[in-house]
């Protein structure tokens, strides 16, 4: 998987600290993802890829769109996309003005 220039060191220090099962789970999938994204998939594409036949969890499915994000060159682009489809709601591109990565897992409760 490509990284963003500056970033390999970090990303080989992400990887070493998740080598336990539920960690290195998001690891595989992460560079599955980033892969089929180095191939020139579409990011609804390179998730479908990166995520066949794996087991994850929702949270772990928004640990790899962070990842992806954050150290992928066209991480701008995966997070865009990532946030207009996990979107529970109909208000538009909305998820995307702040730059941070939805998690399917967590929710937010309007008071």
């Amino acid at each position: 998987m490509k990284i963003k220039k500056g970033l390999k060191k970090e990303w080989e220090k992400s990887k070493a600290m998740n080598k336990d099962p539920y960690g290195n789970a998001v690891v595989i999938v992460t560079e599955k993802v980033g892969e089929a994204l180095d191939k020139g998939l579409s990011p609804e594409k390179a998730q479908k890829k990166g995520t066949k036949d794996s087991e994850i969890t929702g949270f772990q499915a928004g640990c790899v769109a962070q990842w992806i994000s954050y150290f992928h060159p066209r991480g701008e682009e995966f997070r865009k996309w990532w946030n207009i489809d996990t979107q529970i709601n109909d208000e538009g591109d909305k998820a995307n003005k702040g730059g941070g990565v939805l998690n399917p897992a967590l929710m937010t409760i309007d008071t």
